[in-house]
């Protein structure tokens, strides 16, 4: 990630489950690392995201929601273009997307899934040549839904930019509400 916003919340709460290291590369991006056997194997379980651990996290409201909201801050976005906000949450694991679904569903949240990449498919980002190695899918919040996404998710971004955005979702709101 390049914001710093989540970075020491995120480095503070590691520190509690062991050792945490952290590199930087040349294009500003900063990556944390947790060593722990136990965190490892309470999320993956033969590769694979453990979806008995996901289902526990999302099983509790708040959790839940929190859960949500990192995700959100390292795998989506909250982007303005044109007069919308859009509320995209990418990831290439069909399984959490789904469970995550689940949440929103249960929540009164609306969302629709597609996938928007395939295999192989090569594009190219700052001059460098990328290729996509898995299918990549995205959910999309509905515009009708974006304050109550961000009621329910967004304010518990870390993000900087991504909260900037949630707090312009729920302003706009606010001045409609007062006849502005």
């Amino acid at each position: 990630n390049k914001d710093a916003g989540p970075r020491e919340n995120l480095r503070e709460t590691l520190k509690k489950y062991g050792a945490v290291s952290e590199d930087r590369g040349d294009n500003g991006l900063w990556r944390l690392r947790l060593s722990s056997v136990k965190i490892a194997n309470l999320v993956k379980k033969n590769k694979k995201a453990n979806t008995e651990t996901i289902n526990h996290i999302l099983s509790k409201s708040k959790l839940g929601r929190i859960f949500i909201a990192a995700f959100w801050d390292a795998e989506g976005s909250v982007a303005k273009q044109h007069k919308y906000t859009h509320i995209y949450l990418y990831n290439s694991d069909k399984r959490i997307l789904d469970a995550i679904g689940r949440y929103l569903k249960q929540k009164g949240i609306p969302y629709t899934m597609r996938f928007n990449y395939q295999p192989n498919r090569i594009y190219y980002l700052n001059g460098h040549k990328v290729e996509t190695k898995k299918r990549i899918y995205r959910v999309s919040i509905p515009k009708f839904c974006a304050v109550k996404w961000a009621k329910e998710i967004g304010i518990h971004m870390l993000h900087s930019k991504k909260r900037k955005m949630v707090e312009e979702i729920l302003k706009t709101v606010e001045g409609d509400m007062h006849g502005k």
